[in-house]
């Protein structure tokens, strides 16, 4: 008789999620552990956060645990928690404070962007925030066996910027939720159109209000579009919409 295969216990930072104003990572991660839901295989995972998020676990192989301690206290006990509980992987989606101090189980993380380290943008972020990624993002790196870049810009910065091998590097775009998708029936159309309030014909702006987002130029190239004739139907739309969060 064919003796079982352990199951790969993979641990995942999660803590990112109790935050109330989510932005791309966190709807990142978010939609990632949706999609967690359908895969197969012999997995056991473990989702660390700081606050009760949800309240039971959705399937029998997740394990959801909540330790309500302060940073840094809470990274060292969720360390100590993953090699008590023999982790196999520990996965890093968002923040890298953990990453940067895990040296002892094999680790992967993904890399959104490197806009702290980037000479015409970097000034746009908090000082607190420079100096934060600038050491915990260079350790993550370095103790990281694997590092997914959402797109080859972020590839190349990593090469360029840090010297990483191309073969420690994963490109996986990200994809839109299901959700995103054409609506072709008017009548749809018509009730989208009245629940948010949108005029017939639109751009859509989908971001932070942020400096590194470059509003600005957005606006001087509405406005070029709007003088020179083209597009003099269409409304520049900034809409922020609430989209429904964890889904168990």
């Amino acid at each position: 008789m064919e003796k079982l295969q352990k199951a790969k216990r993979i641990a995942v930072d999660c803590h990112t999620l109790e935050i109330n104003n989510w932005a791309g990572k966190e709807y990142f991660l978010n939609n990632l552990i949706n999609e967690l839901t359908c895969l197969g295989g012999n997995f056991e995972f473990l989702f660390y956060f700081r606050k009760p998020v949800y309240k039971k676990s959705p399937l029998p192989n997740w394990r959801v645990i909540s330790v309500n301690l302060p940073t840094p206290f809470w990274h060292f006990y969720i360390l100590a928690h993953m090699l008590i509980s023999r982790v196999d992987i520990f996965f890093a989606p968002c923040a890298y404070f953990l990453s940067a101090l895990n040296f002892f189980i094999p680790q992967a993380v993904v890399i959104h962007d490197l806009t702290t380290f980037l000479p015409a943008v970097r000034k746009t972020h908090k000082i607190r925030i420079r100096l934060i990624e600038k050491f915990f993002l260079r350790r993550s790196l370095k103790t990281s066996k694997k590092i997914i870049a959402v797109s080859e810009n972020t590839k190349n910065d990593l090469i360029k910027l840090f010297g990483i091998g191309t073969d420690k590097i994963a490109v996986i775009y990200e994809a839109p939720r299901p959700s995103f998708k054409p609506i072709k029936e008017k009548e749809e159309i018509r009730k989208v159109l009245e629940k948010y309030r949108l005029p017939q014909n639109f751009i859509l702006f989908v971001g932070t209000i942020e400096p590194r987002k470059n509003i600005v130029r957005l606006i001087e190239a509405y406005k070029e579009t709007i003088i020179g004739g083209r597009f003099k139907d269409y409304k520049l739309v900034e809409k922020v919409i609430s989209v429904p969060k964890l889904e168990y």
